[in-house]
């Protein structure tokens, strides 16, 4: 099952998989093991990052993105993709609020001061239209030291944290931490991190095995997931959860 993240709304690049991980359901030994793939890798075959798979079957058809992000990742990790689910930001903070707020175990103590504020993406900081044509041609770190306005800093403290749905997509997405938690790959672990928490909490409150509860999930979060799994396969997703 090919799980997918995007910003989607105002932010840029609203369809570039932000997550890609590959969950593999081992249903003789009932384990689960999650590959995050790095956003970054690149696939000669889209000549373009592996990211891009999803925005660029989208913009050939709706539908498409499943579809072509999952032939990329077919052909990387050389595993079969039964299913894919897409689901964006918004989305996340939403599923993440109505179970309550998640329990963290937050590994390294770590500290953002580039991290993005939504809705703010454009904005000018005050500057002129031919200062921010100027600043296009600057490094990426002066271009954040003008237009400060646009990002906040964030800290995450070593321990178990309780996180609401935008803190935790805070702590999943931050990009630019100081030292070894500022890598993509310090980035995957804290996913799937998260992962873990969100399927401890639904556990705790019976969530994955009250199918009300869950159809209740799905249709709470349906404008913010892509998914080609049939709603006549929903049962069977359901018992293969428990």
């Amino acid at each position: 099952i090919l799980l997918l993240g995007i910003g989607g709304g105002v932010h840029g690049g609203p369809n570039l998989t932000d997550t890609i991980i590959l969950a593999n359901v081992n249903v003789r030994n009932n384990k689960t093991t999650l590959i995050s793939i790095p956003r970054d890798l690149w696939v000669p075959d889209l000549k373009s990052r592996i990211n891009e798979a999803y925005a660029d079957g989208e913009s050939k058809k709706k539908g498409g993105g499943l579809i072509e992000a999952e032939a990329a990742i077919q052909k990387i990790t050389g595993q079969n993709i039964d299913y894919g689910i897409r689901v964006d930001f918004s989305g996340f903070v939403k599923a993440v609020d109505i179970l309550g707020g998640i329990d963290v175990n937050v590994q390294n103590s770590f500290d953002d001061d580039e991290y993005p504020i939504s809705g703010k993406e454009d904005d000018p900081c005050g500057k002129s239209s031919e200062e921010l044509q100027g600043l296009a041609t600057i490094s990426a770190e002066l271009q954040v030291s003008e237009l400060s306005c646009r990002y906040k800093h964030i800290n995450f403290d070593k321990g178990i944290q309780h996180m609401t749905g935008e803190t935790t997509l805070e702590f999943v997405r931050s990009r630019h931490a100081e030292g070894a938690e500022g890598s993509d790959f310090a980035r995957s672990r804290r996913q799937e991190v998260v992962i873990k928490a969100i399927k401890d909490k639904a556990l705790s409150l019976n969530v994955l095995f009250s199918p009300s509860k869950i159809i209740g999930l799905y249709n709470a979060l349906q404008e913010s997931i892509d998914t080609n799994i049939k709603e006549d396969e929903f049962d069977d997703f359901i018992r293969l959860f428990q």
